[in-house]
This record gives structure tokens, C-alpha cells and sequence, in this order.
């Protein structure tokens, strides 16, 4: 295991390791590093590459890390992924025992991880070390090429008849000098709503404030807001991903 360094070279590597096992999601050097310079800095967070003793080549991630959105001082995400190439000759293994040894000075309660429903494998060795299902997620895509808008109607009239206004960020900024505060507010009490297998520890202003200016990826005339009266009532958004420019993603709705 090779503590991550935080040089172009290392993101770069991580960068292409991330996206060979998860193509679904790429990622980008920037995004990557972003996230990184905007780490809540009182929560525990390390990172390593995988490194394969056989050929010297770097063959995985793994990192520990508080969670943020759930914190508890003794709660941890654990991550542990390995090339598909590489997976089956206890590398995997290798660097899980590793990370498990870097966590146990901190005296940790539970542990968190996650993976996906088509990868039997991963599954399976998660299940062999104790990790149980708490919760899944599901992903749903949009086909743009063959959807047809016209079976929704005029959605922005029937809201207007029930009194909700839909606005676009743009317009939020031009309407309240104090725009941050209102999509915090909204944004915190809606993270409420998600249902999950944890309390929720959303994020103080300040760093979640960061957070939001420092993305590269909101599409501002795409992030969306109801407003009922004076109230501001829901929320969506798309989000762009540089690594895949024929995909939008949505967040928070």
C-alpha cells in the first residue's frame, strides 16, 4: 500500500484506476482533486494505491474516512477496489487487512462501505468479513434520444395552477442577495427526508458553502427550485461529469 501523495502523478494514476473499475461513474484529476481540497478537515480521511508486488504496478485504491453526512467519531468508510485483472489473488484481501490495522488505534464502532448488486464478487467478500446489507440505492437513466416530453404536458402550468413557481438558480441569485443561505436551508432540510440507516449530521454552512461555489459541475440554469408564496418548497438539479459529456447526472431532488 502506497500512502496517496496528492501529486499530479498520483491522481492521475488513481484517476484511471477509479475509472477502470467503475466506468459507469467516471471521474476526473480535477473532480478528484477538488473534493479533496474541500475535505471537511476535522474528520479523519486517508487514501492509498494499491501497488502489486509481483509486477510493481498499481493495481487498486483504498482509503478510510469519516463519514460526513452521517459522522459519528467512530464510524468509518472503508474502500478497498482492485482491477477486475487483478481481483482473485488476495490483493484485495492484502490491502483490506492493511487499512483495518490503520483503523485500529482509532477505535472504531462500525463500519461502512459499499458496492454493487452485479458484482457477485465483491459481495461475496464483503459478506465473508461480516458486512451486511443496510441499505440500497437505485439508479435510474434516461434515454434522451428516444424520450418523448409530450406525456408530461404543460407540467410548468399545472404547477402554476397550484400556486408553485419553478425557478432556476440564476433567477434565485437575482431575486435574494442571501441565495447560499436559502439552497443550505433547503438543502438540509430535504437530506432529512432521505430515508437511510443513520441519523443525518448534515454539513455546518461554511463547508458545505465551499462545496457548492467550488463545483465545476452545477449547471446553475438546471439547478431547480419550487417556490410556494415565500417559501421555497423543493429542489432538483443536473450536474455535468467531464469524463462522460453525453451524460447528465441529477443530485438531491
Amino acid at each position: 500500500m502506497v500512502p496517496f501523495d496528492y501529486s499530479q502523478a498520483h491522481y492521475e494514476i488513481g484517476v484511471g484506476l477509479h475509472n477502470a473499475t467503475w466506468p459507469e461513474v467516471p471521474d476526473t484529476v480535477a473532480d478528484w482533486r477538488r473534493r479533496d481540497e474541500h475535505r471537511v478537515k476535522e474528520h479523519y480521511y486517508a487514501s492509498y494505491l494499491i501497488r502489486n508486488e509481483d509486477n510493481q504496478q498499481f493495481v487498486g485504491v483504498g482509503f478510510i474516512m469519516h463519514t460526513t453526512w452521517t459522522f459519528h467519531p467512530q464510524r468509518f468508510f472503508i474502500f478497498v477496489d482492485v482491477l477486475p485483472e487483478y481481483q482473485g489473488r488476495g490483493i484485495g484481501k492484502q490491502a483490506y487487512e492493511f487499512l483495518m490495522a490503520e483503523l485500529e488505534p482509532l477505535e472504531p464502532l462500525e463500519l461502512e462501505t459499499e458496492s454493487r448488486a452485479d458484482r457477485p464478487r465483491s459481495l461475496r467478500f464483503l459478506a465473508d468479513r461480516g458486512f451486511t446489507i443496510k441499505t440500497r440505492e437505485y439508479s435510474s437513466r434516461l434515454d434522451l434520444a428516444s424520450f418523448d416530453p409530450a406525456g408530461f404536458g404543460d407540467y410548468e402550468g399545472r404547477m402554476r395552477e397550484q400556486g408553485i413557481e419553478i425557478i432556476d438558480l440564476n433567477e434565485l441569485k437575482r431575486r435574494e442577495p442571501d441565495y447560499l443561505h436559502i439552497v443550505y436551508d433547503l438543502d438540509v432540510a430535504l437530506i432529512h427526508d432521505v430515508p437511510w440507516h443513520h441519523e443525518k449530521t448534515p454539513l455546518a454552512f461554511e463547508p458545505w458553502s465551499e462545496r457548492f461555489l467550488s463545483s465545476e459541475d452545477r449547471i446553475d440554469e438546471c439547478y431547480l427550485l419550487a417556490v410556494d408564496g415565500d417559501q421555497y418548497v423543493g429542489l432538483t438539479m443536473l450536474f455535468s461529469n467531464k469524463a462522460k459529456d453525453d451524460t447528465l447526472y441529477t443530485g438531491l431532488t
